[in-house]
C-alpha cells in the first residue's frame, strides 16, 4: 500500500495486515505525517504523535503496534474489508457507498428483484404498535402521520394535535404539517434541500423514487404528512413574464392570461436567435436556426437531407423546406407532419415513405421479431429494395437510434435520428433545460478588449464554475443482495469470522441496520451581523450538543467555520440520545458553543428547544447569527447559583442561562467533581471542553489535538493570503486563502481589475450604482447581479471602479439612467479597462422607443416587439422596461435577462448597514466586503455616527477638493486659488501687524489708555493671521496624508478653531474698548485722567481676555476627529458636535461676541459726531447745528463704516453657528 522497505525487514508479512510496534517505526523514523498519508487510523496516529513527543519511552508504549493493512482492508487490527475481491482496486469509502446506492437504484427502476427477498425492512420500536397485518413494522414516518396504523388504542397518534395548534414567530415560515417553524429567509432558498420535514418550503416537486439510491440528508429526513407533500395553492405562483429565453419558442411554458401566453404573437419574433441556434430543435419552421451548425455536412440556408429514391444525401435550400412537398426521406424537411399528427410522442418522428403513418426513431432498422419493441414497427412502412441498402449492417436486436449507439452512427442515420425531439412540444418546463443568459455576438466594449481575448479567464480553476471530473478505476460488481443486506446501511467483511457486518448512518442501528434510531435532525446556518472582511482572519469552532436538563452532554458535532469561507454552508446534523429509547422524563435541548479557533478563546452560546419531544424525530432549522463582541459573563444571575467553579452565562439567542463549568467539574450547576478516569487528556497547546471533546487551534486535528496539518505548511496562499486547512474529515490535503483586499483566486494570485470610468458629454455626478452582470459559461446557471455604490470626487471627470469579482457586463445608474460602460461576450481577465459613457451608451426606456399603442399592450404582448427595437435604433446598445434589461447585439437582436429596478439594497438581510443606509455587497451570496451608502448627515463604516447638530468650519468645504496621496501640483484649482489667496492674506496681514506695531509701540501713545488698547489690538492681530495660515497648511497636509499623526491632527482640532475665535473676538471688543474710550474722552474734555484711563486699560485687556476664553472654553471639549471614508479616500475631519442646551448656549455667545463690540462701536462713533457737533456749533454759530451734524458725520465717517464692515466680514462665521445641520458628505 506505500513504500515501508524500511519496515518489511523486520517483521513477517501476515494475512491482511503488517505489525509494527511504535518502537520500529521511530528507529526507521517513521513520522506520524507518514503514517496519516497511509491511511491509517487517526487514534493509532495520535497515539504515536504522543510516543515521539514523550521524553520517556515506556515498555507498554514502545510496544504499541501499527498495523499496515493490505489493499482493500481497515480497522484498526486490518479486520474489514469491503466485499470479496475488492484488492484488486484502491477505492474510497465514498466511491463503495456509491456503487450500492447506485445498485439500489437501478433495482428498483427495474422494479426487480424484490427488496424484501433480500433485506428486512427498517422499523420504529420505541412504541408498543400492534397493526392488523403482524408481519408489517411500524415506521417513524407513519406516526403522527394523520391516521390510525396502531389499533392498541393509537399509540402512533398520540399527543399529535399539539403539532397543528402551534405558532411561529412573525420571523419564521410554518410548515405545512407537523407544526415545525423555520427562519423566514430559509423559504425558497434551496429547490433541492428543503428545511422542512415534509418539503413544503421549496415549490419543485420531491421524486421519493430517487432517494432510493440517495442517502443523504435531504432523502432520510423527510416525511409526507397527510398523504402527500405538496404545497398548498396560496403558495403556488404563476408565471407572468417568463425569462426571455423562453418567448416565443414554441413551447408553451406559462397558462393563458387573457387568451395570451408566451407564444402568442410571435409574428414580429426572430426564431433564430442566440438561444434557438443550434440547440437541437427546429424552433423555426423552416429550421433556419438548425442550419449550419457544428458538425453539419451543409452550409449555411440549407439541410442535409436523404433522398427517397436512393438514399443518397443532398444539402437541401432553406426554401424547400416546409413547402408542403415531402423532399426527403423521413420527412426531415416537413417535419410539421408528424408533429400535427402526434404531438405528445416526441420520438414519432419518421414518416414513412407514401404512407401518412409515422413511426418511433427508435425502431429504425430494428428486425428482430423478439425485440421488445415489437418486429412490425419498421415493416409497417412498406420497406422497398432501397431500404435494404439502408439498413443491412444493421440488423441487430437494438435500433440504431438507441443513445448508447449515438457516436458510432454515419452521418445519414444520424440525420434520421435526430428527427426524435428533445421533449414534447407543452412540455413542461421541469423536464426541459433552462436556457439561462447568454452572450453570443454580443461583442466586446470598449472595443479594445476585443484585441485581448486570448487573456481569458481559465474557467477550471474555479470549482463553483466547472467541475473537473476524475476518471477513477472501476469497483468490483455488488449484487443486488449485498447491496440490500443492510437495508440503508454498508457492508463490510469481518476477516476473523467471515461474516458481513453492517455500518449503519446514524438514523439506523441494529445488525442489519434494521432499527431506526430517536434523533434530532439540525439544519444550521450562520451569519455575521458586521462585514464578513472584519472576520478574515476569524476561524470558529462550533460545538453543537444535544443536552439534558443536568447539562449532560448526549452527544455532539463539530464545526470548523471560517466566516468569509463558508458563509452560504448549510449544515445538517444528527444528534442522537445516549438512552434507547430515549429518557421521556428528561428535557432536551440543542446548546451551541463557539469559540475562536486562533487564540482559543470562548465567544458565545446559542440555545435551541425541542418541540414536541413525543415525536420520533425532531426536525429543527435555524441560522446562528454571530455578533462581532463575544458574550460576558453575567453578574445578574441568582447568587451563586453555579458555584465555586462554574460562571453564569446567558445564551445569545434568547433569556436562558447555563452554567459553564471549568475543567473537572460537572453538573447542572458545576457542583460535581469527575472522577479521575473521566478527566480531559487534551494536548497542552488545545482547550478542553469536556472529557473527550478537545478544542484545537488552527491547523491542528485528532481527537486530543496532537497531529498538525501539513496542508498550509507550505507558502500556499499568495501576496500574504491567510493560508486555512479544510476540515480533516471532508479533505486531507486541500485548503482555502483568505486574500487581502485587492487579491483574489484560489491562492490569491489574482489582481483585482480597475476600471476607469470616464463621462463624455454628460453631466458628472456625485455618485454611481455599478451593476455587474455575470453570464455562466456554457449556460449552466442563472446570471449572477452584483450592485455596488461609488462617490465621485469634486474634480474628477472620471471615477474608478475596483472590482474582486468576473463579470460580462458593466451598467452604471445614476439620475434615473442606466449606462452600458463594459461589455464581454467572453471573460476577460484585464487587471485594467478604461471606458467612457456618453450620451449614445445610454439605455433608454421603453417609454421613447415604442410608440403609444404598443405602450398600452400587455408586457406579454409587449415584448414579441423587442426585436424590433434594436432594428429600427441602430444607435442605441441597450434599453429596458419594468422587468427586463435588453441589449442589442451585433446581430440587431434584442437580448434581455430579468433586471430588478426596485432593488433593496440591503445585503440580504444583514442588517449591517444602519440609519436606513443602503448596503451594497461584492458577491450575492457570500461576500467579502460590505460597503453601506450614507444618507446625509450620517458617517462610518455602518453609518453608525451622526454630525447633526454639528457645528464646522468652512476648511471642511475645501477639505472634499482635496485630492489624497496627491502633490500640490495636481492638486485641483480651488486649492491652489484657496492657497494663494490665504498666502497673500497672511503677508498682507503679517505686513499691516508689524507697521501697527512699530506706529504704536511709541511711548507718546502709551499716555492713554487708548493708546495700549491699540498696541494691544496690534499684538493680537497677528495671532488670527498666523492662524489661518496654519490651518489652511495643515488642512492640505492632513488630507493629503503628509501629515499622519493623529495625535497632532486632534491638538491641531482643538487649539487652532478655538485660538482663532478667541482673538478675533478679542480684537473685537479691543476695538469697542478703543471707541469708548474716545467717546468718553468727547465728553469729559479738560477734566479727561490720563493716568486713570491707563490702569483701567490694563484691567480691562486682562478682564477681556479672561471673559472671553471663559465663554469659549466649552468648544475643545465637544471637537473631534471622525473618518469620512469611501472604498477609495479616506478623510479625516473636525467637526463640533453639540448637546442642544449648549448649541443654543455657543450661539448666545457668538451673537454677544459678535453684535456686543458692534453696537458699542456704532453708540461711541454717534456720540462722538453729536458730541463733537455740539461744541462746533457753541463756537461757530454761523452754521446751523444740522450743519455742524452733517459735516462730524462726514469727518467721522471711518468710525461708523469700520464696524459695519467687520461685522459683515464676520456674518459667515456667524451663519455657520446658526445654520450648521450635518455635514453631507
Amino acid at each position: 500500500m506505500q513504500d515501508q522497505n524500511a519496515l518489511t525487514r523486520a517483521i513477517p508479512s501476515t494475512r491482511q495486515g503488517k505489525p509494527y510496534t511504535f518502537y520500529q517505526l521511530h528507529q526507521n523514523n517513521i513520522t506520524s505525517e507518514e503514517l496519516y498519508s497511509w491511511s491509517t487510523s487517526i487514534d493509532v496516529v495520535e497515539d504515536y504523535e504522543i510516543y515521539l513527543n514523550s521524553k520517556i519511552k515506556t515498555s507498554e508504549t514502545s510496544q504499541s503496534v501499527f498495523y499496515n493493512c493490505s489493499l482493500g482492508w481497515f480497522g484498526r487490527t486490518c479486520q474489514y474489508t469491503f466485499i470479496k475481491g475488492l484488492s484488486f482496486v484502491r477505492p474510497t469509502f465514498i466511491d463503495f457507498v456509491t456503487q450500492v446506492f447506485d445498485v439500489k437504484r437501478t433495482a428498483s427502476e427495474l422494479l426487480y428483484p424484490n427488496p424484501s427477498d433480500h433485506t428486512i425492512y427498517s422499523c420504529y420500536t420505541h412504541i408498543k404498535c400492534e397493526r392488523d397485518l403482524p408481519e408489517i413494522c411500524l415506521d417513524w414516518r407513519e406516526i403522527c402521520d394523520g391516521k390510525v396504523d396502531c389499533v392498541n388504542g393509537g399509540q402512533d397518534e398520540m399527543f399529535c394535535a399539539e403539532l397543528e395548534i402551534s405558532d411561529c414567530a412573525e420571523n419564521e415560515y410554518r410548515c405545512h404539517y407537523g407544526g415545525q417553524c423555520i427562519p423566514k429567509e430559509m423559504f425558497h432558498d434551496d429547490e433541492f434541500n428543503s428545511d422542512c420535514l415534509d418539503g413544503t418550503d421549496e415549490p419543485e416537486p420531491f421524486f421519493d423514487s430517487i432517494c432510493v439510491g440517495d442517502p443523504s440528508f435531504h432523502c432520510e429526513e423527510r416525511s409526507c404528512r397527510y398523504s402527500l407533500c405538496e404545497v398548498n395553492s396560496t403558495e403556488k405562483t404563476q408565471i407572468q413574464v417568463p425569462p426571455f429565453s423562453y418567448l416565443c419558442d414554441r413551447f408553451v411554458d406559462i397558462d393563458a392570461i387573457d387568451n395570451e401566453t408566451d407564444e402568442t404573437h410571435c409574428e414580429n419574433w426572430l426564431c433564430d436567435n442566440v438561444y434557438t441556434r443550434c440547440d437541437g430543435v427546429w424552433n423555426c419552421l423552416n429550421g433556419i436556426d438548425e442550419s449550419n451548425c457544428k458538425g453539419s455536412p451543409c452550409p449555411s440556408y440549407t439541410h442535409p437531407c436523404l433522398l427517397p429514391a436512393n438514399n443518397t444525401m443532398i444539402c437541401l435550400p432553406l426554401s424547400k423546406v416546409n413547402d408542403n412537398h415531402i423532399d426527403c426521406r423521413g420527412a426531415t424537411d416537413e417535419r410539421w407532419f408528424c408533429q400535427q399528427l402526434y404531438p405528445s410522442y416526441t420520438t414519432s418522428r419518421y414518416k414513412c415513405w407514401n404512407d401518412s403513418k409515422c413511426i418511433n426513431t427508435r425502431h429504425l432498422c430494428n428486425l428482430e421479431p423478439d425485440h421488445p419493441y415489437g418486429r412490425d414497427q419498421f415493416i409497417d412502412c412498406d420497406l422497398h429494395e432501397d431500404d435494404e441498402q439502408f439498413c443491412p449492417t444493421h440488423y441487430t436486436p437494438y435500433s440504431i437510434c438507441e443513445p448508447e449507439y449515438s457516436d458510432d452512427r454515419t452521418i445519414k442515420e444520424k440525420i434520421l435520428c435526430d428527427l426524435a425531439e428533445k421533449y414534447p412540444r407543452g412540455s413542461d418546463r421541469l423536464y426541459r433545460e433552462d436556457l439561462h443568459l447568454k452572450l453570443t455576438y454580443s461583442g466586446y466594449y470598449p472595443t479594445d478588449l476585443s484585441d485581448k481575448k486570448e487573456i481569458t479567464f481559465d474557467m477550471s480553476q474555479n470549482s463553483s464554475i466547472k467541475l473537473i471530473q476524475f476518471n477513477k478505476p472501476a469497483l468490483p460488481e455488488i449484487d443486488f443482495e449485498t447491496a440490500w443486506f443492510c437495508n440503508r446501511g454498508i457492508p463490510i467483511m469481518v476477516s476473523s469470522q467471515r461474516y458481513s457486518m453492517c455500518l449503519c448512518p446514524p438514523s439506523y442501528y441494529g445488525n442489519r441496520c434494521q432499527y431506526q434510531n430517536q434523533r434530532v435532525s439540525l439544519t444550521l446556518q450562520f451569519h455575521t451581523i458586521h462585514s464578513p472582511f472584519m472576520w478574515r482572519t476569524i476561524v470558529f469552532q462550533f460545538f453543537i450538543m444535544l443536552v439534558d436538563e443536568e447539562n449532560t452532554i448526549q452527544s455532539y458535532e463539530q464545526i470548523t467555520y471560517s466566516p468569509i469561507r463558508d458563509c452560504n454552508i448549510k449544515y445538517n446534523i444528527y444528534l442522537l440520545f445516549k438512552d434507547r429509547p430515549k429518557n421521556q422524563s428528561k428535557t432536551y435541548n440543542v446548546r451551541i458553543d463557539a469559540y475562536i479557533m486562533n487564540n482559543l478563546t470562548y465567544h458565545g452560546s446559542w440555545y435551541l428547544s425541542i418541540p414536541f419531544p413525543f415525536l420520533p424525530v425532531n426536525r429543527l432549522a435555524s441560522i446562528v447569527t454571530i455578533p462581532l463582541r463575544a458574550q460576558q459573563i453575567q453578574n445578574d444571575c441568582d447568587e451563586n447559583i453555579c458555584g465555586k467553579h462554574g460562571r453564569c452565562i446567558y445564551y445569545f439567542s434568547s433569556n436562558n442561562f447555563f452554567c459553564q463549568c471549568d475543567t473537572n467539574w460537572k453538573g447542572r450547576w458545576c457542583h460535581l467533581k469527575r472522577h479521575s478516569d473521566d478527566k480531559c487528556r487534551c494536548s497542552p497547546n488545545s482547550l478542553c471542553i469536556e472529557p473527550g471533546i478537545c478544542l484545537c487551534t488552527l491547523n491542528r486535528f485528532g481527537s486530543r489535538c496532537y497531529l498538525t496539518r501539513s496542508s498550509c505548511k507550505l507558502n500556499s496562499c499568495s501576496n500574504r493570503g491567510l493560508c486555512l486547512s479544510d476540515d480533516q474529515r471532508i479533505s486531507e490535503s486541500n485548503f482555502t486563502c483568505i486574500c487581502n483586499e485587492g487579491y483574489w483566486g484560489k491562492e490569491c494570485e489574482k489582481i483585482s481589475t480597475f476600471v476607469d470610468i470616464f463621462f463624455s458629454n454628460i453631466p458628472i455626478p456625485q455618485a454611481i450604482y455599478a451593476h455587474l452582470i455575470r453570464a455562466y459559461e456554457n449556460n449552466t446557471a442563472a446570471h449572477q447581479r452584483i450592485t455596488t455604490f461609488t462617490k465621485i470626487p469634486l474634480d474628477r471627470n472620471f471615477v474608478t471602479l475596483k472590482i474582486s469579482s468576473l463579470f460580462n457586463i458593466l451598467f452604471i445608474e445614476f439620475d434615473k439612467a442606466y449606462y452600458l460602460a463594459v461589455i464581454q461576450e467572453e471573460i476577460l481577465f484585464r487587471n485594467y479597462i478604461r471606458t467612457e459613457i456618453n450620451p449614445s451608451r445610454q439605455c433608454l426606456s421603453i417609454d421613447k422607443l415604442l410608440n403609444s399603442l404598443e405602450l398600452t399592450l400587455s408586457i406579454l404582448h409587449r415584448v414579441k416587439y423587442y426585436h424590433r427595437i434594436c432594428q429600427n435604433h441602430q444607435q442605441f446598445s441597450c434599453f429596458y422596461d419594468d422587468i427586463y434589461m435588453c441589449l442589442c447585439n451585433l446581430e440587431r437582436q434584442a437580448n434581455c435577462f430579468s433586471f430588478d429596478h426596485n432593488m433593496t439594497y440591503d445585503c440580504a438581510g444583514r442588517f449591517y448597514c444602519e440609519n436606513h443606509a443602503q448596503c451594497y455587497q461584492d458577491h450575492p451570496t457570500c461576500p467579502k466586503q460590505l460597503l453601506c451608502a450614507c444618507p446625509d448627515c450620517f458617517y462610518g463604516a455602518q453609518c453608525q455616527f451622526s454630525t447633526k447638530d454639528s457645528s464646522f468650519s468652512m476648511d471642511i468645504i475645501l477639505a472634499y477638493h482635496i485630492r489624497p496621496h496627491v502633490s500640490f501640483a495636481d492638486q485641483s484649482f480651488p486649492v491652489k486659488v484657496s492657497l494663494a489667496i490665504t498666502s497673500v492674506i497672511v503677508c498682507l496681514g503679517l505686513i499691516n501687524g508689524i507697521c501697527s506695531v512699530m506706529t504704536f509701540a511709541n511711548k507718546r501713545f502709551y499716555q492713554v489708555g487708548c493708546g495700549i488698547y491699540l498696541i494691544a489690538n496690534s499684538i493680537v492681530s497677528f495671532f488670527p493671521i498666523i492662524m489661518i495660515g496654519f490651518k489652511l497648511t495643515s488642512l492640505i497636509l492632513t488630507q493629503t496624508f503628509a501629515i499622519k499623526n493623529r495625535t497632532y491632527i486632534l491638538i491641531s482640532c482643538i487649539l487652532i478653531d478655538f485660538l482663532l475665535d478667541t482673538t478675533l473676538n478679542i480684537g473685537n471688543w479691543l476695538n469697542a474698548c478703543v471707541a469708548i474710550e474716545r467717546a468718553i474722552n468727547i465728553c469729559r474734555g479738560v477734566k479727561f485722567n490720563k493716568n486713570r484711563s491707563k490702569k483701567i486699560a490694563k484691567w480691562t485687556i486682562v478682564i477681556l481676555i479672561l471673559f472671553i476664553i471663559l465663554t469659549a472654553l466649552h468648544k475643545p471639549f465637544y471637537r473631534e476627529l471622525i473618518n469620512d471614508e469611501d472604498q477609495y479616500d479616506r478623510r479625516t475631519l473636525c467637526v463640533v458636535t453639540y448637546s442642544p442646551w449648549i448649541k443654543q448656549y455657543d450661539i448666545t455667545i457668538n451673537i454677544i461676541h459678535l453684535f456686543t463690540p458692534f453696537i458699542i462701536n456704532i453708540i461711541s462713533a454717534l456720540i462722538i459726531i453729536i458730541i463733537a457737533a455740539r461744541k462746533r456749533s457753541s463756537a461757530q454759530t454761523h452754521l446751523t447745528r444740522k450743519q455742524h451734524l452733517k459735516k462730524q458725520l462726514d469727518e467721522h465717517k471711518h468710525l461708523l463704516i469700520s464696524p459695519i464692515i467687520l461685522v459683515l466680514l464676520a456674518l459667515p462665521r456667524l451663519i455657520l453657528v446658526l445654520f450648521s445641520g450635518c455635514m453631507k458628505s
